[in-house]
């Protein structure tokens, strides 16, 4: 049996895992098509997607998007053979090196913190390249929207469809902000949301990990946490680097994301304090 929470709003059905990191994967369809945003990791959630989507699809097309390379959005995009792949630029730019580090930490969280043994894994091989912002894919009369969305990873970006917003790895409220790119690139991306929100008037948007964002209220509340976090690193002292982490419950004494939060904040302390007064982001 699948560890899944279905969250269901016009059209879009998200596969919430409570087998591991509350992933959110994605389906969205329209008479056009069938779309699969990050089809998430853990092998029974993999498969109940699989099998709602060949109930569903009948003669549509099927199309799978990442929203970037994490080992964990890349995983189950092979199980949708015959589909269509979009990703980022970027993300078909990363090295072997990288791409093969990516399928090895798949294989390794799997059977370390599962003990399952994962299939055989590829690199997703991409048939559509996004490498401008606000570039569009039309299929019949359905309009995916694609935002480039550098700081969490080089590759990330993020996809509009039918008022519906999918994140990749921002605005979680179970994580922090994770910075594996740049730092400065992780700000402008959540000042960005304003624009995306309005041209499109979201009204539910799905973060990689975590709750359903259900309005634009929560949406912007989200944002200004994020970016109050991000503020913050850039205020404290050395000593206290780790009080903020007292925040996020869930993972705040996990050793992999203090890591992660230390490495935060020595990026942020190259920003300047005034870097968000002067792009009204507080």
């Amino acid at each position: 049996m699948s560890g899944q929470r279905l969250f269901i709003h016009k059209g879009t059905r998200v596969f919430h895992s409570i087998n591991g990191f509350q992933y959110n994967a994605a389906v969205v369809e329209t008479d056009d098509l069938v779309l699969v945003i990050d089809a998430g990791f853990f092998p029974s959630d993999i498969e109940a997607m699989q099998e709602y989507v060949e109930h569903v699809r009948g003669s549509r097309p099927l199309y799978v998007a990442f929203t970037h390379a994490d080992w964990d959005h890349i995983m189950g995009g092979q199980a949708f053979t015959g589909s269509t792949t979009i990703g980022s630029s970027q993300m078909d730019q990363l090295t072997e090196e990288e791409k093969k580090q990516r399928l090895t930490q798949a294989k390794d969280s799997l059977r370390i913190q599962y003990y399952v043994q994962p299939p055989e894994l590829m690199f997703p091989k991409l048939d559509i390249k996004i490498d401008i912002d606000g570039q569009t894919v039309e299929v019949g009369d359905t309009t995916l929207t694609f935002y480039l969305a550098a700081g969490h990873t080089d590759e990330s970006m993020m996809i509009v469809m039918n008022s519906h917003l999918f994140l990749g790895d921002y605005l979680s409220n179970v994580e922090f902000p994770f910075i594996f790119g740049d730092a400065h690139d992780y700000a402008a991306t959540l000042l960005k949301l304003d624009q995306i929100v309005a041209r499109h008037q979201i009204d539910w948007a799905v973060p990689g990990h975590g709750r359903v964002i259900r309005s634009q209220e929560e949406l912007f509340q989200r944002k200004q946490a994020d970016l109050r976090y991000l503020q913050i690193l850039t205020e404290i002292d050395e000593k206290d680097w780790a009080k903020p982490l007292t925040d996020y419950y869930y993972i705040h004494d996990c050793p992999e994301s203090r890591l992660i939060h230390q490495r935060n904040f020595r990026k942020m302390r190259n920003l300047k304090r005034d870097y968000f007064e002067t792009r009204g982001g507080i």
